[in-house]
């Protein structure tokens, strides 16, 4: 079984520049019954346009 939830926010700075940030948790079983993978996990940037 598989589970993952994530939220973002991105904010436009400029007509150009954006900041883009995520965070998230994902959750699934192994192959093995008696074992569990999860992970928590933050996710920043910025965009930019060059044209």
């Amino acid at each position: 079984m598989l589970y993952r939830l994530n939220a973002g926010l991105d904010f436009q700075l400029s007509r150009k520049l954006s900041l883009v940030s995520r965070v998230g948790h994902d959750e699934r079983d192994s192959k093995i019954p008696t074992r569990k993978f999860a992970e928590n996990w933050v996710s920043i940037g910025l965009n930019y346009q060059f044209l």
